[in-house]
C-alpha cells in the first residue's frame, strides 16, 4: 500500500436524513480500495445487517460500473489510481471472506474473540438471545433470595433500602425490575462512591437541621390555630401524612403547594393554597414553614441517597454473580461484549495496562481503516470500548490509516438505550483541523413540497425555542435548510387536524369510539377512523401503486391502528415490528390456558379458560389425562400443533397469521431441548415476534422502525403524547465538584435542590432533543406525498396523563404553531377533518415511471419451521479419508504432498496446452536441477502432450476457464471449503452458463496395476461436492456439470458420473457466486487479443 493516500486522511459527515450518507461510505470504501487498500484492512460499522448489505451492494455496484466505464473508454490503467476499478473489483471478491463490513455488536464479538482468553472467556463462547438473558437472570435472583447467611441478609437490607415508599407486593418482582432498569448503568459505572455516596449526599446539603419534626409541627399548629382556627383540626389530622414524607409514595397536594412556594435564598415560604383557599402566612409563619420544607428537604435526600445505596448493593451482588456465571457457563449477552472490552482496557479486568496493550496491538495491527456508520446512534460504552483503536488511526502520522463517520444528531432517536449524539460533535471539537468536515443538506429521496413542510417546520427558530427551550435552541443551532435534489418533481404534503368527539366520528362515516368492537384498546383517538378513510378514498395505495407507511411513535398504537384498518378492510395491512402472539389473541391465550392447567391441576381459571372454550370441557378431560404424555413425545410444538388442530371450524385471516407464529414460537423453544412449562410460558408471554411486510401494503409502525427506510407514502399521527422525563436516575453534579448517580427524590424535592433540579432540567433538555429528532424522522420519509394527521386540542383544562410534565410541549404545538397562515378548509365536505397547511399536488404516478424502492427493506415471507441457528465447520473434502486417518505425519506422505504441490501450481499457470506453453515447461524441466521442481515439470509436461488429457488444456474458442479458484459452499447442510483445480465454462446465446466441466487434477503415485476403481472410489465423495457446489454457482442443474478426475502420473482422464440422489441446493447469493468468479478467464475467440481480462 502506498504511503499516502490520495483522499482526506479522516472525514467526519453531518447528512441529513435522505441526503446519501450510504452512497457516501460506499464511496469512501471504493475510494481507499482503489487507492491500493487491501479489503481486509478497513473496518466498516454499522448497525444494522441490512445497512450492511446495502453498503456491500452498493460498493459492488460502483466498482463494476467504474470497471465498466474504464473499458468503454479504454483506460486500463486506472485513470491515475493505485489500482484499476477491475482490479479493485477482483481484489474485494478474493478478500471478500476476511472483509469486516460488520454490525456493531458483531465486530465487538469478533474482538472479544481475540482476546477470549484475558477475559476468563472460552473461544467458542455463545451469544445469548434477549429471552436467555432475562432467564439467567430470574435463575440468579432466585439463586440469591434462596440464600441464607450474610449474604441473606445483605440482600435483605439492601431490598428494605430501596423499597422505602414502593407499595408493590412481590420482592423478587421488585427486584427484577430494578435490575431491569439500572443493571446496565451500574456495569458501565460500578465505582460504589458514584452511587449515593456520602460525599454526594452532604453536598445536597439544604441547610440547617431540624432536630424534632413533632415539635416544628407544634409550633406550626399554634400558628395556624391563630391564622386559620377553622383549619387547624385539618392540620392536626395530617400530623403523620406530613411527618413520615420522604419525597415518596403518598403525598398530599399541601405538601406540593407549601413545597413549590418555598425560596431557598430567603429560606421562607410564600402564599400557597390549601382546600381551595390561598393562605398567605405572616413573616413569622413563613419562617416556620420554611423550616419544614427544609425538613421534608432533608428527608428526602436521605431517604434517596438510602435507596441509592440499596440499589447499588443489589447490583453489586448481582452483577458479581452474573460475571461469574458467564465465565462459568461460557455464554455472554450483546451488551456484555463493549463493556468487558472496556473494563479490561480502563479498569484491568484482571490484567494490567500493558497486557492491555498489547491486546490492542494485535488488533490495531489488523486494521488501518475505520468508517462508522449512523454514528449519532454509538453509545459512550461502545464508543469508549474501540477509542483507543480509532484514535491511533485519526493520529496517525504516517498517512496510512484513515477515519470516516457519518451522522446526523438530528436523527438521535436512541438515547433511551444509550445512543450519545454529542459524541459525534465531541470528535469534530477534539481533532478540529485534522479531520474534514463536511455538511449534506440535499435529499434525493423525498420531493420539494415534503422538503417545504420539513422546513417550515424545523426552519422556525423562534417557534422551537418558545416551546422547547434550551434543546430548541440547540436544533435551531445545527440546522440547515434542506433542499430537493427532484425539483420540478412536484410532490404533496399537509397537515390535517381531526375534531373530538361524536360529530367527528359521524363526520368521517365510523364506529363511535365508545362503541368500538370488543378488543379495541380503550384509549382510541378521533384519529382512527379518519386514518381508514383517508387510506381508502385519498391515498389509494395499491390503486395507485405506492408503498405506504403509517408511522406512530409507540407499539400500542401501532397494533390498535392496525386493527382498525384491517377492519375498515382498506386493504393489505400489514404491522412492521415486534408482537407478542401468545398473548396478544385467543389462540395463544387458549394455549398458556392449557398449559398451565396441565402444570397447576389446582388453577381454577386455567380450567374455566378450556371449559369456556370451543374445544370444551370433554377436551380438558382428555387433556388431563393426555397431556404429559404429548408433551414429552413431541414437545411444545406437538402440543400446540394438537390444540390448534382440534378447534372446529376454520380461522379468519388474522387467526391462521397468529397461528403459523404460535407454531414457529414453539418449533423455536423445542430447539433448546427444554420441557420445562414454567419456563415456556414465559417464554410465550414474553418473546416478541417481528411481523414481514409485502410491498405495496399499508405497513404500520413506530418511528424508530422507519429510521433509514423510505416510502412513497407517508402519513405520520401520535402527535398529542406529552412528554414523560425519564429521570428515575439522575446523573448529579453538585456546587462543590462532587458527581455521582442519585434515585430521583419526588418532583418537589429535586425543584428546591438546586443540583437535582440541574440534573432533573438536563434530563428534560435532552428528552425534548430527542422528541424532535423522532419528528424529524417520520417527516422525512415521504418520497412523493406526506400526510401529518393530528387530533385538534380538546376544549377547557385536560389533566395531564400520568406520569406526563403539566404544561410540556407535544408535537402537535410545534405543528401548530409553525404550520399556519394559509387557508383553513375541511378534507371532506362538511367533514370536522380541516387541512391547515398544504403544499403541491396529489398525482398518480406516469405510466413507466419507476417508484424507487431502494431504501425498502428486503423481505422474507415468515418460515413455518425457521432455520436452526448451528455452528458449521468448515470440510475440506480434497483431502483423502485414508490420509486423514492414518498417514498425516508419515515422511513419505509429506514429500508427496509437496510434490502434488508443485504439480498443481504448475497446472493452475497452464491456460492453454498449446505449443508455447509446452516450450516453457520444457526449458525449465532442462534448466532445473534433479528433484521435485524437475519432476514436476516433467509430469505437468507428460500430462498436457499425452492423447487423453491433451483436450483439457485445449478448450474451445470462447469457453471460460477458472484456474485454482478457491471457494466455499453450503452443500446439503456442509460448509465446503475447497479450490476448483479447472473449469470450463460454456456460455449460451445469453452469456450466462449453459454447461460447464469440472477437471481435477490428482498425483497419486500408485500405479496403473491398481485399478481405476480405487482411485474413483477414494474421490467420489469430494468430487461429488465439488460438483453441487459449482452447480450452486452458476445456478445450473447438476447434470449439466460434466466432473472428470485428471490422473496426473499415469495421464488418465477418467469421468466421474453424478450420484442419482444428489441434487443442486438451488441458486446461492450473488456475493458468493462473485467470489468464485473473481479473476476468471475467458479462451479468446478469433480477432480477440490472448491474455485480455473480461468482466
Amino acid at each position: 500500500m502506498r504511503r499516502g493516500l490520495p483522499i482526506a486522511r479522516c472525514c467526519l459527515i453531518r447528512a441529513s436524513a435522505g441526503t446519501g450518507k450510504t452512497e457516501a461510505l460506499a464511496k469512501r470504501i471504493v475510494d481507499l480500495l482503489r487507492s491500493g487498500v487491501d479489503p481486509h484492512r478497513i473496518v466498516a460499522v454499522t448497525f444494522t445487517r441490512k445497512a450492511a448489505a446495502e453498503i456491500l451492494d452498493r460498493v459492488l455496484r460502483k466498482l463494476i460500473e467504474q470497471a465498466e466505464a474504464d473499458a468503454e473508454r479504454g483506460a486500463a490503467d486506472g485513470g491515475g489510481r493505485a489500482r484499476s476499478a477491475l482490479a479493485s473489483l477482483q481484489v474485494f471478491l478474493a478478500d471478500l471472506p476476511r472483509l469486516h463490513l460488520r454490525t456493531i455488536d458483531s465486530l465487538f464479538q469478533r474482538i472479544v474473540r481475540v482476546c477470549s482468553m484475558e477475559l476468563g472467556l472460552p473461544e467458542d463462547f455463545e451469544v445469548m438471545d434477549e429471552f436467555e438473558a432475562r432467564e439467567l437472570r430470574r435463575w440468579l435472583l432466585s439463586r440469591m433470595f434462596a440464600e441464607n447467611g450474610s449474604a441473606g441478609e445483605r440482600l435483605a437490607e439492601a431490598m428494605r433500602r430501596l423499597r422505602w415508599g414502593d407499595d408493590g407486593k412481590s420482592i423478587r418482582s421488585a427486584a427484577d425490575r430494578w435490575i431491569a432498569r439500572f443493571g446496565d448503568a451500574f456495569a458501565d459505572e460500578p465505582e460504589r462512591e458514584r452511587w449515593g455516596g456520602e460525599a454526594l449526599c452532604r453536598s445536597l446539603d439544604p441547610g440547617p437541621p431540624e432536630e424534632d419534626g413533632g415539635e416544628l409541627w407544634e409550633e406550626i399548629g399554634r400558628k395556624l390555630r391563630i391564622l386559620e382556627p377553622a383549619r387547624a383540626e385539618a392540620w392536626e389530622k395530617l400530623r403523620p401524612l406530613l411527618l413520615a414524607y420522604r419525597g415518596y409514595g403518598p403525598e398530599d397536594r399541601v405538601i406540593r403547594n407549601i413545597v413549590e412556594s418555598y425560596d431557598p435564598a430567603s429560606g421562607c415560604c410564600g402564599a400557597f393554597y390549601w382546600q381551595r383557599k390561598k393562605i398567605v402566612p405572616d413573616p413569622e409563619a413563613a419562617l416556620l414553614f420554611g423550616r419544614l420544607v427544609r425538613f421534608w428537604l432533608r428527608n428526602g435526600i436521605e431517604a434517596a441517597c438510602r435507596r441509592t445505596r440499596g440499589l447499588l448493593s443489589l447490583l453489586a451482588d448481582f452483577q458479581a454473580r452474573y460475571r461469574h456465571a458467564l465465565r462459568r457457563q461460557g455464554r455472554i449477552a450483546f451488551d456484555d461484549a463493549p463493556r468487558l472490552l472496556r473494563q479490561l482496557g480502563a479498569r484491568g479486568g484482571g490484567m494490567d495496562r500493558d497486557d492491555w496493550l498489547r491486546v490492542a496491538y494485535r488488533l490495531d495491527s489488523q486494521w488501518d481503516h475505520w468508517l462508522f456508520d449512523e454514528f449519532q446512534d454509538t453509545s459512550r460504552a461502545q464508543w469508549q470500548a474501540l477509542q483507543l483503536l480509532v484514535e491511533e488511526a485519526i493520529q496517525s502520522t504516517e498517512g496510512t490509516k484513515t477515519f470516516f463517520c457519518v451522522g446526523d444528531g438530528k436523527q438521535s432517536i436512541y438515547g433511551w438505550r444509550g445512543g450519545d449524539r454529542l459524541l459525534l460533535e465531541e470528535i469534530a471539537s477534539r481533532y478540529a483541523g485534522g479531520i474534514e468536515v463536511e455538511r449534506l443538506a440535499v435529499s434525493y429521496r423525498s420531493r420539494p413540497a415534503v422538503i417545504e413542510l420539513v422546513n417550515t417546520v424545523f426552519g422556525d427558530k423562534a417557534a422551537l425555542e418558545e416551546l422547547y427551550g434550551k434543546a430548541g435552541a440547540s436544533w435551531a443551532e445545527g440546522w440547515d435548510r434542506h433542499s430537493s435534489a427532484l425539483e420540478g418533481a412536484g410532490g404533496y404534503s399537509c397537515y390535517l387536524e381531526v375534531g373530538t368527539g361524536l360529530e367527528a366520528s359521524a363526520a368521517t362515516g365510523t364506529v363511535p369510539e365508545g362503541e368500538a368492537e370488543e378488543g379495541e384498546e380503550a384509549s382510541a383517538s378521533a384519529v382512527d377512523g379518519v386514518l381508514a378513510r383517508l387510506v381508502r378514498e385519498v391515498i389509494r395505495p395499491a390503486e395507485r401503486r405506492l408503498s405506504c407507511a403509517v408511522l406512530v411513535q409507540t407499539n400500542s398504537w401501532a397494533r390498535r391502528l392496525a386493527d382498525r384498518l384491517r377492519r375498515e378492510k382498506v386493504g393489505s395491512i400489514f404491522l412492521e415490528g415486534e408482537v407478542f402472539p401468545g398473548a396478544d389473541n385467543q389462540l395463544g391465550r387458549l394455549v398458556a390456558a392449557a398449559l398451565q392447567s396441565l402444570a397447576h391441576p389446582a388453577d381454577t381459571l386455567a380450567k374455566g379458560w378450556l371449559d369456556a372454550s370451543p374445544l370444551g370441557d370433554r377436551f380438558r378431560r382428555e387433556w388431563e389425562e393426555t397431556g404429559w404424555r404429548l408433551l414429552h413425545e413431541k414437545g411444545f410444538s406437538g402440543v400446540v400443533a394438537e390444540i390448534l388442530g382440534r378447534l372446529p371450524g376454520k380461522l379468519d385471516e388474522f387467526g391462521q397469521q397468529r397461528a403459523g407464529l404460535l407454531r414457529e414460537m414453539a418449533c423455536r423453544f423445542d430447539r433448546t431441548g427444554s420441557r420445562d412449562v414454567e419456563r415456556f410460558l414465559r417464554f410465550w408471554r414474553e418473546q416478541p415476534v417481528r411481523l414481514s411486510e409485502t410491498t405495496g401494503s399499508v405497513q404500520v409502525m413506530t418511528v424508530h422502525k422507519a429510521k433509514g427506510l423510505g416510502f412513497d407514502v407517508v402519513v405520520v399521527t401520535e402527535l398529542e403524547r406529552s412528554l414523560s422525563v425519564r429521570a428515575d436516575l439522575l446523573e448529579v453534579e453538585s456546587a462543590g465538584g462532587v458527581a455521582g448517580r442519585l434515585l430521583s427524590p419526588g418532583k418537589a424535592v429535586v425543584a428546591k435542590i438546586p443540583a437535582l433540579a440541574a440534573a432533573w432540567a438536563k434530563a428534560r433538555e435532552k428528552e425534548l432533543f430527542e422528541r424532535l429528532c423522532v419528528l424529524y424522522v417520520a417527516l422525512t420519509r415521504a418520497r412523493r406525498e406526506l400526510y401529518v394527521l393530528a387530533e385538534a386540542p380538546r376544549a377547557g383544562r385536560r389533566r395531564s396523563p400520568e406520569g406526563a410534565e403539566p404544561g410540556a410541549p407535544t408535537l402537535r404545538d410545534l405543528l401548530r404553531r409553525t404550520l399556519r397562515g394559509g387557508e383553513v378548509r375541511p378534507l371532506w365536505g362538511e367533514s370536522n377533518v380541516e387541512i391547515r397547511f398544504e403544499r403541491g399536488v396529489r398525482s398518480d404516478p406516469e405510466r413507466g415511471e419507476r417508484i424507487s424502492r431502494e431504501e425498502e427493506p428486503g423481505r422474507v415471507g415468515p418460515l413455518l419451521f425457521p432455520p436452526r441457528s448451528v455452528r458449521l465447520t468448515p470440510v475440506a473434502p480434497s483431502r483423502s479419508e485414508e490420509e486423514t486417518a492414518a498417514g498425516a505425519w508419515i515422511a513419505a506422505r509429506a514429500a508427496a504432498r509437496e510434490w502434488g504441490s508443485r504439480v498443481h501450481e504448475r497446472l493452475a499457470g497452464v491456460e492453454r496446452g498449446d505449443e508455447p506453453t509446452r516450450e516453457a515447461l520444457r526449458r525449465e524441466a532442462r534448466a532445473a536441477p534433479d528433484g521435485p521442481a524437475k519432476q514436476a515439470a516433467l509430469a505437468v509436461l507428460s500430462c498436457i502432450e499425452s492423447e487423453e488429457c491433451r483436450a483439457v488444456f485445449l478448450p474451445p474458442a470462447g469457453t471460460i476457464v477458472w484456474r485454482e479458484r478457491p471457494f466455499e459452499a453450503l452443500v446439503s447442510g456442509r460448509w465446503i471449503s475447497g479450490i476448483f483445480d479447472r473449469v470450463h465454462l460454456f456460455p449460451g446465446s445469453d452469456g450466462s452458463p449453459a454447461g460447464a466441466t469440472l477437471y481435477e487434477f490428482k498425483t497419486d503415485g500408485e500405479g496403473a496395476e491398481c485399478g481405476e476403481g480405487r482411485l474413483l472410489a477414494r474421490y467420489r465423495e469430494q468430487i461429488g461436492l465439488y460438483r453441487t457446489a459449482l452447480a450452486q454457482m452458476i445456478s445450473l442443474p447438476v447434470d449439466r456439470v460434466r466432473a472428470f478426475l485428471v490422473w496426473v502420473v499415469s495421464r488418465r482422464l477418467l469421468e466421474v458420473q453424478p450420484e442419482p440422489a444428489r441434487e443442486s441446493e438451488g441458486p446461492i447469493p450473488a456475493a458468493q457466486r462473485y467470489q468464485a468468479c473473481q479473476t476468471t478467464r475467458r479462451v479468446p475467440s478469433a480477432g480477440e487479443e490472448a491474455g485480455s481480462p473480461r468482466l
